[in-house]
């Protein structure tokens, strides 16, 4: 792999890899003896997936954690299960999307994003890049999920408002993989451009500054510091209260 993205964190020694950063970005989480994989991309990076992870040296995973189930971070999570034999982490809220292998578009924040998904959702469309194969969890996600139990120091937050069933991993109380609860935008915004409530979607950004993380990794975009995701967390309240 060229240009490998690494982060390990201070307390315990665990190490973050990036492993795919086309699409969606997806890390391992490691501390040498258990490994998880956050997020798998589109069916389409199936072999850079393997070819990524074959590099590095990694030929067994302990669990998948999907930190929701759009087709960008589902996409090979069935295939991968399959074959490393590991457990698959989902929210409550989107084990039966899993289940089908299809979620519903979140609503664009933007205009005209915001336009084309109401249509698409209220005529009940499935665009065909929506789709992927179906899997079904073994392990069921509700608030918090701790990962001591896989030989992990990390725990699996709630972090809706993207979607009801967003998750975060929280990795040593340092470092969180945040998925699309926020982006690195341009213009230092991390406000993501699809967003199913604004109102959840502030309140997981305020949970995930109370876990005391000092970076924040989103599957799109670079990481994010915790004094720039403290700054967009007060304009965005603001604005939401202004409102």
């Amino acid at each position: 792999m060229k240009h490998r993205k690494e982060w390990i964190t201070k307390k315990n020694k665990l190490r973050i890899l990036k492993i795919s950063s086309i699409k969606c970005n997806c890390y391992l989480v490691t501390n040498g003896q258990s490994t998880i994989l956050v997020d798998t991309n589109i069916t389409l990076k199936r072999k850079q997936m393997l070819r990524n992870l074959n590099e590095l040296g990694f030929h067994q995973l302990n669990a998948i954690v999907l930190t929701h189930t759009h087709f960008d971070h589902a996409g090979n999570v069935a295939f991968l299960r399959n074959k490393f034999r590991c457990a698959v982490f989902v929210h409550d809220a989107e084990e039966e999307k899993l289940a089908v292998g299809c979620t519903p578009l979140p609503l664009g924040a933007i205009f005209p994003l915001s336009i084309l998904t109401r249509y698409v959702n209220k005529h009940h469309i499935v665009l065909p890049f929506q789709k992927y194969e179906p899997c079904k969890a073994t392990t069921i996600i509700h608030d918090i999920y701790n990962l001591n139990a896989i030989g992990l120091a990390a725990y699996i937050l709630h972090t809706p408002g993207h979607t009801f069933g967003s998750v975060s991993i929280i990795v040593d109380e340092e470092i969180a993989l945040v998925g699309d609860t926020m982006v690195h935008g341009v213009g230092g915004s991390i406000y993501p451009p699809f967003v199913d409530n604004p109102k959840l979607l502030l309140n997981s950004w305020q949970k995930l500054l109370n876990t005391g993380c000092r970076l924040f990794l989103p599957a799109h975009g670079g990481e994010n510091t915790r004094i720039v995701v403290s700054r967009c967390f007060d304009r965005y309240t603001k604005k939401q209260n202004d409102c």
